[in-house]
């Protein structure tokens, strides 16, 4: 299997992934007719890319791809995003293509660790920057109040992870909540939302919009 993170914008199309479908939504024309099905999709190494399947091939693919579920998908394209394509879903440099060869079958090897969600995290007092570009689109989750000791442990796959309790607080009420990390992600459960940048005491959430 290929990894999200080594995916490349060539000539090369029998890529083979796992991954989970995290987000599926369809594009409309002016005239209410679809023009295609955007997906995010996340891999085992929490990595997320933008996926892109054209009305055509929505007729055959669509009713066997379902949100949430996790797939080994075959034969498709990786292209760069253009320089002045804008409203992107999240940062990055190329999206997957799907083609009259693509291949889409449920995944029945090992998947339990593919989380459901990845979010990208940024320091709330750099809020303002991400939002003045239009290459690619931001929205804020909450406010970190209250975090509590950082707890540290080993996962049953050997992984060091973090725990810690905190409340995320919105303008009219807060709500609680828990997560876990290792020093790069923090991790929601549940749902597993997966952020940037480590620790802060107030974080904006960049999130991939549907």
């Amino acid at each position: 299997m290929d990894s999200l993170l080594t995916l490349k914008a060539i000539e090369k199309q029998d890529w083979k992934i796992r991954v989970r479908v995290s987000r599926k939504w369809y594009h409309l024309r002016q005239n209410k007719k679809t023009a295609g099905v955007s997906m995010i999709l996340v891999d085992e190494n929490e990595i997320r890319m933008h996926a892109w399947m054209n009305s055509r091939i929505m007729l055959r693919l669509d009713g066997s791809i379902l949100e949430g579920d996790i797939f080994d998908i075959e034969n498709f394209m990786v292209k760069p995003y253009g320089n002045n394509e804008r409203n992107q879903c999240f940062t990055g440099d190329k999206r997957i293509f799907f083609t009259d060869t693509t291949i889409v079958k449920p995944s029945t090897g090992p998947h339990d660790f593919i989380p459901k969600h990845v979010f990208n995290c940024i320091p709330l007092n750099m809020v303002g920057q991400h939002a003045s570009q239009d290459t690619y689109l931001i929205d804020v989750c909450g406010i970190v109040r209250d975090l509590e000791p950082i707890q540290h442990f080993v996962t049953i796959t050997g992984k060091e992870q973090i725990f810690a309790r905190f409340l995320l607080a919105d303008n009219r009420s807060p709500y609680r909540y828990k997560y876990a990390s290792n020093k790069d992600f923090i991790q929601f459960p549940p749902p597993n939302y997966h952020c940037f940048n480590g620790w802060n005491s107030e974080l904006g959430f960049h999130i991939a919009a549907t």
